[in-house]
């Protein structure tokens, strides 16, 4: 029996022809909208391109003699640091070691633990950074406690 097309089925057909249409804009829109974010990233990468491209530069030899002079001169300020440390009984070694880590870094830290050639004030002052530092970071929530 055919069909007959009332006005009701024609207006359905006019809704779902519409939603299919709306529906094909929709993603066309979101793939522009995308495509817009990569150009945008794209650009701000352009933009900072040159500023990479003179961090990686290759060093000149005066670039290089003032590595060696810094590195030099913290050389000798991990010795300075291990000397005055070094007089100290155990307990107060390990604390003024975690002072440093704190003010100066850890890896400052314990390159001056290294300089003291003392493998049980090395292993407690690895002990005592765990705990401090997980501590603090529980305090400053940046670490869940478990």
């Amino acid at each position: 029996m055919p069909e007959i097309n009332s006005p009701e089925n024609s207006r359905l057909e006019e809704i779902e022809e519409l939603e299919r249409q709306l529906a094909e804009k929709k993603a066309a829109a979101n793939i522009e909208s995308g495509m817009n974010q990569v150009e945008r990233q794209m650009e701000i990468s352009r933009e900072n391109l040159p500023e990479f491209q003179t961090q990686i530069a290759a060093p000149t030899p005066t670039s290089q003699a003032a590595q060696t002079d810094v590195k030099s001169d913290k050389k000798k300020e991990i010795e300075q640091d291990a000397r005055s440390i070094a007089a100290m009984d155990e307990t107060r070694k390990v604390e003024t070691l975690v002072a440093i880590a704190l003010e100066k870094g850890i890896t400052y830290s314990i390159e001056v633990a290294n300089s003291l050639q003392d493998p049980y004030i090395l292993d407690t002052l690895h002990d005592k950074l765990i705990g401090e530092l997980h501590d603090r970071l529980v305090k400053e929530n940046k670490l869940k406690d478990l």
